[in-house]
């Protein structure tokens, strides 16, 4: 039996424009925790022994459709609902992801989470405001809710994408934000209305992109509704 404090897989990564895939025996997997369904054409993949059902598309999108965005081959899009049976632990500078027990979450700052719709959620303090966000792994971009975004200057502006919308061009506003006291200054995006009006509704008020693990290594468990953070730095 394994000690339960020992890791169990590390799984190398490339970072493509934001985005992290993973290099799982051959496969290239997308890692997408703000997607509540994994997608590819096998209809499964292993990972570490357990087996992850793979829906063929998402609202009509497949793997393959992501690569005109992404700009790299995509096989797999591993979503939410893969990462409920393992804590994580993506650490940027080492291009790896981890996989834990979910009876741990490595780390040194724990902030708890939930979900909404599969994906993780967590509180966020930007100014004077708290509000919930999703942690969106598939998302190079941080997005934040127009009402507090327009309280900063316009610092660029940036062309992104969402799968079932396509590339659209936003206005980069910049902000420190606090995750359970750990803090990062991110870039901002604001999201064209219809994307804010489906991804929006229910209560988180943005989202964190990737861009926030350039700061801190991140261990997430669904399981136990926890994040933990450790800057690279620290």
């Amino acid at each position: 039996m394994r000690n339960r404090e020992q890791r169990i897989e590390s799984i190398a990564f490339d970072l493509v424009a934001g985005h992290i895939i993973l290099d799982h025996a051959g496969t290239r997997v997308l890692l997408d925790t703000g997607s509540p369904h994994s997608v590819g054409p096998d209809g499964q993949l292993d990972l570490h022994g357990t087996p992850i059902p793979l829906k063929r598309d998402y609202m009509g999108v497949t793997a393959s459709d992501l690569e005109k965005f992404v700009g790299t081959r995509v096989d797999v899009l591993l979503g939410s609902d893969a990462l409920i049976n393992f804590t994580i632990v993506i650490d940027v500078p080492d291009l790896t992801m981890t996989l834990w027990p979910n009876t741990i979450t490595p780390g040194k700052s724990e902030v708890a989470i939930w979900s909404l719709m599969g994906i993780p959620v967590v509180e966020v303090a930007i100014g004077e405001s708290r509000i919930p966000m999703f942690f969106d792994t598939g998302a190079r971009l941080s997005y934040l809710d127009r009402n507090i975004s327009r309280r900063y200057p316009v610092v660029g502006r940036e062309v992104d994408f969402h799968p079932c919308f396509g590339e659209f061009e936003t206005e980069i506003r910049k902000a420190l934000v606090s995750v359970g006291g750990s803090e990062a200054t991110l870039r901002w995006g604001e999201l064209p209305r219809t994307l804010r009006r489906t991804l929006m509704k229910g209560g988180p008020q943005g989202i964190i992109g990737t861009e926030f693990l350039n700061t801190y290594k991140v261990g997430l468990s669904l399981h136990r509704s926890v994040i933990n953070l450790t800057r690279h730095d620290a």
